[in-house]
Parts: structure tokens; sequence; C-alpha cells
């Protein structure tokens, strides 16, 4: 996949996170609504596993309750985020993490915050993160 594609899924999935995070500034009331909308329990969640169709139902819902202004290309950026099985199932526990934790609201979205682009950033000159970079 070329870099600059990188660049694009991680900004889109970063402005989901983003507005998650406007609207559920903590982590626990974030895994409260997923639990609540794919009717299990907080405990049962981080346990299981989810569809990805259930995740793209949450996440939805939430831009749709909320009238953020994103559309299905941040949705699909955001969705590109998760590790699938074969068979489009994630950890539950990965859905508050991808939210709070992997994509840190403390970094700006440059393109090297994005775990994924840090595997191309020897092969990009336009990488301004010094930690990930190669060096000759």
């Amino acid at each position: 996949m070329h870099y600059n594609k990188l660049e694009q899924i991680f900004h889109k999935s970063s402005l989901v996170s983003r507005v998650i995070r406007r609207f559920f500034p903590n982590k626990k009331e974030f895994e409260k609504y997923v639990a609540e909308t794919l009717n299990t329990t907080e405990e049962k969640l981080q346990s299981q596993t989810v569809s990805m169709n259930d995740i793209k139902r949450t996440c939805q819902n939430i831009l749709s309750n909320f009238d953020t202004g994103l559309g299905k290309r941040e949705v699909e950026g955001f969705l590109s985020a998760f590790t699938y099985n074969k068979h489009g199932y994630t950890n539950g526990k990965d859905i508050s993490a991808i939210v709070y934790e992997y994509i840190s609201p403390s970094l700006p979205p440059t393109p090297c915050s994005n775990p994924i682009a840090r595997m191309t950033a020897a092969s990009s000159p336009g990488c301004r993160d010094q930690r990930t970079a190669h060096h000759p």
C-alpha cells in the first residue's frame, strides 16, 4: 500500500476517534455505550470478539446521533485501524483501545504517529518522527 494512502486512512480514523473522544471524554463511558449498543456487559465485551459490522453500526449510531458531519469514508478509515481475523471479527477490548490509546490525543495527526505508517517510515523522505526513521 502506498504511503500516502496509509496517511489518508490514519487521518480519517483519527477524525472519528476525536469525535468519539469529544462525546465520551473517558474510556469507561465509551465502553459502557458500546456494551449497551451490542447488548452485552462491559466485562463480557472485554473478553469477546466483535464483528466489523457491529463496530460499523456502533460508529454510525454515534455519528448520526451527534450530527458530526463525518461520513462513510471516515468510518471506513476508522474500521481499517482494527485487526480482524479471517471471519471479520476483532477483540472487544481493542475498540476502546484504538480510540483512546493507539491514536494518541496528545500527538498531532502526522503520518509517522500512525503505527502502520511507521513500517514504511524508512522508505519515506517526508517522515518527521526521528524516533522511527532509520538513518544510514
